[in-house]
């Protein structure tokens, strides 16, 4: 009830909980009777026959009547709270129906029917019961309604009848005065689970010292270290078992220099041992995981640069080792630390991109320390700060100069040469209010590029529109010129063909003529 929800389609509230305080339970039932509900609500309260949980119901029930009648009015003060003895007097109603209840008891479909009939029928019996003793409720403050806690439906369950009910009540007299007792803090060997425990949740056997001497014993591994530690370990085995047989009297003086395994084992276990990296502790593979993370898994110079003692070819080395045999050492840890690697490359892709960005809006002005603007709204996400367009200027430009990530210098310059030294809330602005504040820049720088580009491209494609339609047009009328030219060049030869047609004709006639 108390999470604020609007529940405008739900039309059953079941109440199997009952608390104390009525109106926890109100609210609950609240939810599903707001604005926009349509349906009928049916509320169902789960109650626990012959328990507690029938004094809680009794009691909210009276605090909802008497917060009616009398609280609201400011007339009762902490009179609601419960004493210890009517607490423990509480909970030994109905005991002894719940120690004497069956443990094969069971409840059939057939019997729901039957129980919430008889539910409904003791809510009904104790509305009427509160009803009947509001008078007397009203001139004694009483807060049971009349109705005496210790006895139900016959039974007395007070402290004067305790001696006649036997065991039952002597199990919890016992369970009160276990509780009553200071608790006695017990040693431990061992907080951790996964080490005292095996997976069934037996203990586990601890492992045996072994009996080498210091040379010859295994170092302790770890699943990072990246070692064939099943074979090293029978490796191992193998070796004391030898050492075990052999004659103290035959012990060297130095017992460095002793070898019991054969040379065949002695060279294997020599070479399992440096293919692994004992050098690298938990810390060395941490730093490891979190410089892959922030520098990116390839950039081996500034991994190495993040671990203390290890150089670039240990790194390179370890790099090599981690990716290879990783999924297989690692198991639980590995999807985590990949996780873990592949958001880092994530940001340090995005950061790259922002970089770029801010590289090329530098470019684009010739004097960018005065000229250079920027497109944002003072709603905008990340831009609520009271800076002014020149301070961001000259932070986007200090970010350019100095580089990402190195926010105490652009700070320190922006305090030298803007007008920092002057404002109190840029004095008071904080290494990483800058440092988000000039990264939001390069967002906001990023957004601009990218319009720009857009709007060039689209000057692009209007320009080669427009081309092509010139190029379309001249196209179209040098055709037309071209089929003039036709037009005409047959016109012509049509008249002269046409002239000579009359040439002809005009000599034959005069040829006629000088004949006749």
């Amino acid at each position: 009830g108390g999470l604020g929800i609007n529940l405008q389609t739900a039309d059953t509230v079941i109440l199997y909980d009952s608390d104390w305080n009525p109106q926890a339970d109100l609210q609950a039932q609240d939810r599903a009777h707001r604005i926009g509900q349509k349906k009928v609500v049916n509320v169902y309260r789960l109650v626990t026959e012959n328990t507690i949980e029938e004094k809680v119901v009794q009691r909210a029930q009276q605090k909802l009547k008497l917060d009616a009648m009398v609280v609201q009015q400011g007339r009762l003060q902490n009179k609601d709270k419960l004493s210890k003895d009517e607490l423990m007097d509480a909970l030994r109603f109905g005991a002894d129906k719940v120690f004497r209840a069956g443990d094969d008891a069971t409840i059939t479909d057939d019997d729901i029917d039957a129980i919430l009939d008889r539910g409904k029928k003791k809510t009904e019996e104790m509305a009427a019961k509160l009803e009947d003793n509001d008078k007397g409720d009203l001139m004694d403050f009483s807060m049971d309604g009349g109705m005496k806690a210790q006895t139900f439906e016959g039974t007395d369950y007070s402290a004067a009848a305790r001696n006649r009910q036997g065991p039952v009540i002597d199990k919890l007299m016992l369970l009160e005065e276990d509780c009553s007792k200071q608790r006695v803090r017990k040693p431990v060997t061992n907080y951790s689970e996964a080490v005292s425990l095996n997976e069934g949740g037996v203990p586990r056997k601890m492992k045996k010292r072994s009996k080498l001497p210091e040379h010859m014993r295994l170092p302790r591994t770890h699943e990072w270290q990246f070692l064939n530690a099943p074979r090293l370990e029978e490796l191992s085995a193998s070796e004391e078992q030898l050492f075990l047989k052999l004659d103290p009297d035959f012990y060297p003086d130095d017992m460095s220099t002793l070898v019991v395994l054969p040379e065949e084992e002695a060279a294997e276990k020599a070479q399992l041992l440096a293919e692994g990296f004992l050098n690298w502790g938990r810390a060395d593979y941490k730093d490891f995981v979190a410089a892959s993370a922030k520098h990116g898994r390839d950039n081996l110079t500034a991994i190495a640069g993040e671990i203390e003692g290890m150089t670039y070819e240990d790194v390179r080395a370890y790099h090599t080792a981690f990716w290879l045999k990783g999924p297989v050492y690692l198991h639980k840890e590995w999807d985590k630390n990949v996780r873990k690697i592949v958001w880092g490359e994530k940001k340090v892709a995005d950061h790259l991109r922002l970089t770029e960005a801010t590289k090329t809006m530098f470019e684009r002005y010739e004097d960018p320390w005065r000229d250079l603007s920027l497109t944002y709204s003072k709603t905008q996400s990340g831009f609520t700060q009271s800076f002014t367009a020149d301070e961001d200027r000259l932070l986007l430009c200090l970010t350019h100069t100095c580089g990402f990530g190195n926010w105490e210098k652009v700070r320190e310059e922006f305090m030298r040469l803007g007008d920092g030294q002057f404002d109190y809330y840029l004095l008071s602005a904080t290494t990483e209010a800058i440092g988000r504040r000039c990264e939001s820049l390069m967002r906001v720088a990023l957004n601009d590029l990218a319009d720009w580009e857009r709007k060039e491209e689209e000057a692009a494609l209007r320009e080669e529109r427009e081309r092509k339609m010139k190029e379309a047009k001249l196209k179209a009328e040098t055709e037309a010129k071209e089929k003039r030219l036709r037009e005409l060049d047959e016109q012509l030869k049509t008249l002269r063909k046409a002239q000579e047609d009359l040439e002809r004709q005009r000599t034959e006639i005069k040829a006629k003529d000088s004949a006749e």
